[in-house]
């Protein structure tokens, strides 16, 4: 029997990912059934509570808030097993390679950074050992698998589930000296008052740890030190000029990574809808000392 995933086309539009298709309690069987390989009838006798677990997480959509922990716990030396098995090349577990390499090579669909040769378990490997091989519980990721921060009254939003990753729902504002302001990354307004608190958790949860703040602080930088280059202007340009350069930063970075909520895109959507920077590179690119143009 064999149990490889169908690979179909993928939807990309943080980011929204149509998972692979895998027959999860078939790779399970077959794994239990296998005639050579770790835990084999440990695994075999934890099939039933490990099925529920799997359909619980279904129907919850990986919420952490929600999903039970599975009671009674299984086995530690069938946790070892099941590592082993997520870190092994058998062929019916291809599809962790598949969302580790093909499924969003571009972009972070949980952060937008430009990266993503990780896999995370949106529910953490220690306490939801049992489906260390789900495919729902799977998804690309940067470095920001290993140091997202896991809020206790919110879930982090998933590539799978959230279809709200589809939209813009984060940008950046920005406060304080011209030169070296204070960059926040904040909900966009066009949320519900629900999706703003959770997109907000989610920001603090995965974003943050992230150094997201810190890539925006210098792309600013870069940005502005040298308009003329990075974003292809004249000296003399003018206020409509800046913002369509701002504009067709912001829609490259999108198109590159098929997501509105990579880190470019955030950061030039930020500044071309405040008209304080707009005002500011113009009278920049009029020929005033960056120093001496007023704080935002």
């Amino acid at each position: 029997m064999s149990c490889r995933p169908k690979h179909r086309a993928i939807a990309t539009r943080m980011k929204y990912l149509s998972p692979p298709r895998v027959k999860n309690f078939r790779v399970l069987r077959e794994l239990a059934g296998t005639d050579q390989g770790p835990g084999n009838a440990l695994l075999r006798a934890s099939l039933r509570p490990i099925f529920k677990q799997y359909a619980r997480v279904r129907a919850l959509r990986c919420d952490a808030t929600k999903v039970p922990l599975l009671a009674p716990a299984i086995p530690a030396d069938l946790k070892g097993d099941l590592e082993a098995y997520f870190k092994s090349k058998r062929d019916c577990l291809r599809y962790i390679r598949f969302i580790r390499r093909e499924l969003s090579p571009e972009v972070c669909p949980l952060c937008g950074s430009k990266s993503s040769s990780s896999v995370d378990h949106m529910l953490g490997r220690a306490m939801f050992p049992e489906l260390m091989l789900l495919s729902l519980n799977l998804v690309p990721a940067c470095s920001c698998n290993s140091v997202r921060r896991v809020h206790h009254t919110q879930s982090a939003l998933h590539p799978y589930f959230d279809k709200l990753l589809e939209k813009r729902i984060v940008t950046a504002i920005f406060r304080g000296p011209y030169d070296a302001p204070t960059i926040a990354v904040v909900p966009t307004h066009n949320l519900t008052t629900d999706m703003r608190a959770r997109v907000a958790a989610h920001v603090e949860s995965v974003l943050i740890p992230n150094n997201v703040v810190n890539f925006l602080t210098k792309r600013w930088r870069y940005t502005v030190e040298a308009p003329l280059k990075s974003l292809s202007l004249v000296v003399g340009a003018t206020s409509v000029q800046v913002l369509s350069a701002l504009r067709r930063r912001r829609d490259d970075a999108e198109n590159d990574t098929q997501t509105p909520n990579n880190w470019e895109s955030i950061l030039y959507h930020g500044m071309q809808g405040d008209a304080r920077v707009v005002r500011r590179l113009v009278r920049q690119l009029s020929g005033i000392p960056i120093h001496d143009i007023a704080p935002l």
